[in-house]
């Protein structure tokens, strides 16, 4: 049997097999020059979805100018 790695089994035909994918990223004021950026995250066991995370702030951003 040939083996697989880790890539070639999260990327197999028919979706995800292993990890995690983000997606829906918005950018939101939070005042004061500040932006923040919010994303939905899904992560996969063998296809299945396992989790679901909606709203996750993934980063802060200013502009002091």
């Amino acid at each position: 049997m040939k083996k697989m790695n880790e890539n070639q089994l999260q990327n197999l035909e028919g979706g995800k097999f292993w990890g995690s994918t983000s997606s829906n990223c918005v950018t939101e004021s939070s005042g004061g020059g500040c932006y923040t950026t919010y994303c939905d995250y899904t992560s996969y066991a063998f296809w299945i979805v396992v989790e679901r995370l909606s709203h996750i702030p993934s980063g802060t951003s200013c502009n002091n100018l």
